[in-house]
This record gives C-alpha cells, sequence and structure tokens, in this order.
C-alpha cells in the first residue's frame, strides 16, 4: 500500500455514515507530583498537575471513525450530570454526533479515570484505578429497548453498524440479537465486539476481538501457538469473518472458505496500549467498507493502532499520521 493508496481512500471515508452502538465512558488522566509525605498521616503528598479527559469505550471508537473522516454518531446511556456534559462536550469535539445518546437522569455517567504520580525528575506511574459504573436496574432495561428503534430509524442511511459491549453493561443477550438481525434486513455491515459476552455475539458480520477475550468466550488458552485456534473457533459465529487483534504480533484475519491472514505489528514507540484494538477496529472497518482488499485493511489497520500506542491515554489516528508510518 502507498502513501498515494491511502489518499484514494481517504476520499471513500468521507461517504461513510457509522453509528457505534455500546457502553459509553469518559475517560480522566489525572496527573500529579508526589512531593513526600503529608505531615498528618503516612499516605503521599499528591500535587495535582493536570487532567485530561477523553470519550471512552464506545466513544473512543467513535471518535477514531470520526478521526479517519466518517460521518458518526453514538448510541448508548449516559447521566444526566457534570461528567455526561464533559463528555458530549468532547465527542462534539472529536467530530462524534452525540445527539442519539439516551440520557437517563437518575444514574451517573460512567467513568474510568487513571490517577497518575510522578517523582520530581522521575518517570510517570499509574498509582490508582477509578472507576464509575451506571448501575444495572430497571431504568436501564427500559433504554435498551430504545436502542433498537434508533437505529431502524436511519438505518437506509448506514454503511454499518458496530456494537461496543464492555462491561457487559448496556447490551443483554437479546439486544446483542436484535442489532444484528435488523442489519441482516437492511443490508449493512454488523460489527460485533465484547469484551465478557463474545460467546452472545452471534450473527454479527464481523467480529472483531483480542486474544484475552477470544480466549474467554472459547476457553482456549491466548497462546502464540493457539492463535489460530481461537480465531477459527470463533468464526462459526461470525457471517463472514473474525479480526483478531494481538498486540505485539499485530492482528489476523479469519474468512470463511479462505486461509488465515497474518500481518505483524508496525508499531515503532509504544506508550501506551489503552484503546489500541479500538482504533484497529475502526481502521480496518473503513478500509473494507472502502473496498481495501484484506491484505492491505489489515496492514492500515496494524498502523492506525501503532499510531495510537505511541500516545498517552485512549488515542486517536488520523489520515496524515497513518500515511506518515506506512
Amino acid at each position: 500500500m502507498t502513501k498515494e493508496d491511502i489518499r484514494k481512500i481517504a476520499r471513500k471515508f468521507q461517504e461513510l455514515t457509522v453509528p457505534v452502538v455500546g457502553d459509553v465512558f469518559l475517560d480522566k488522566y489525572t496527573h500529579g507530583l508526589v512531593r513526600g509525605t503529608s505531615k498528618e498521616t503516612p499516605v503521599p503528598l499528591y500535587e495535582f498537575e493536570q487532567r485530561i479527559i477523553a470519550p471512552g469505550a464506545a466513544g473512543n471508537v467513535a471518535s477514531n471513525f470520526a478521526a479517519l473522516g466518517a460521518t458518526v454518531f453514538l448510541l448508548g446511556l449516559i447521566g444526566d450530570d457534570d461528567d455526561g456534559k464533559t463528555l458530549v462536550k468532547a465527542l462534539k469535539k472529536n467530530k462524534v454526533k452525540p445527539d442519539k445518546l439516551i440520557i437517563l437522569k437518575s444514574l451517573p455517567t460512567n467513568t474510568y479515570e487513571k490517577i497518575i504520580a510522578r517523582a520530581p525528575n522521575g518517570q510517570p506511574q499509574e498509582l490508582l484505578l477509578v472507576r464509575t459504573l451506571m448501575p444495572e436496574n430497571g431504568i436501564v432495561t427500559k433504554a435498551r429497548t430504545r436502542i433498537v428503534s434508533a437505529l431502524r430509524r436511519v438505518a437506509k442511511s448506514l454503511d454499518a453498524v458496530v456494537v461496543v459491549d464492555q462491561v457487559a453493561h448496556l447490551f443483554d443477550k437479546d439486544l446483542l440479537r436484535s442489532i444484528p438481525k435488523l442489519c441482516r434486513q437492511m443490508k449493512i455491515l454488523s460489527v460485533g465486539n465484547s469484551r465478557h459476552q463474545i460467546h452472545l455475539c452471534k450473527g454479527f458480520d464481523l467480529l472483531v476481538v483480542n486474544e484475552l477475550e477470544a480466549a474467554q468466550g472459547t476457553g482456549i488458552p491466548p497462546t502464540a501457538e493457539n492463535f489460530n485456534r481461537l480465531g477459527k473457533a470463533l468464526l462459526p459465529q461470525a457471517r463472514k469473518a473474525v479480526l483478531l487483534t494481538i498486540g505485539p504480533d499485530g492482528t489476523r484475519l479469519f474468512e470463511k472458505n479462505s486461509p488465515p491472514l497474518h500481518h505483524p505489528s508496525v508499531a515503532r514507540t509504544i506508550v501506551d496500549i489503552t484503546g489500541a484494538g479500538d482504533t484497529a477496529l475502526a481502521a480496518y472497518v473503513c478500509a473494507r467498507l472502502s473496498k481495501l482488499p484484506p491484505c492491505d485493511a489489515l496492514l492500515f489497520s496494524n498502523a492506525a493502532a501503532a499510531v495510537a500506542i505511541a500516545k498517552p491515554g485512549t488515542a486517536t489516528a488520523t489520515l496524515d499520521e497513518i500515511t506518515n508510518l506506512v
């Protein structure tokens, strides 16, 4: 694939419309400096320096599609709180349409915060992970019923629907079954991704999983000698293909009636691997929707992930950045 090839498909990305449906988080990265211990108690004295926020989980996947030029809207649940308002502003900044988000007034917005500390002249270290989860209750159950209806109203204008099931919160078995069924009816691509419920993701055209998610869904140990077994074991659940992302090993594509395709990682610098799979997913789906051959789509996907992991926190990859890496 040449830089000119990427420029050509970039124009096609701008014609794509993709909703991302899933668990929506506000990611926070709080940075501070540790200067000795408190005078009152024997705990580190943490001096706040800065807080970086970004859309997380399904929000990060949506941001990656938008960074590549696609028209993207996000469908999920947030609370009517300050974190929800901050998240909406961050999505708009990333050119993701937030108007399809369902706001639940009595529940908190999901958040994921890393407390990162450094000593004077030292390197940053993660100190603590703080998470807020919207509780499972009747309000969430009722909200689920609105997801497919919202998709159905706009289905004629879509090129694909991408499901991002990060914490087994938004999705139950019925919703995971209804979305690919709707996509089949409307003849649009369905993409499934799940951290803990991949065994329930059946009937999607494409499944995108990492080796740990695949192992949980199949019971096969996620070792290097088992990577092909993992992909092949999941393939019967998908209508067309399984994309297995394997960190330093790159990506492997399993298509029915075809031998597996493998493309190694092209990463040069690793700063933070958080969300690399989100970037790879968005890049691969955009490339395939734009009729790029599978082998080139894998290269493009790996290059996008390599850009993202060279940045701190959840990050996106632009076409210019990918072009400079290929």
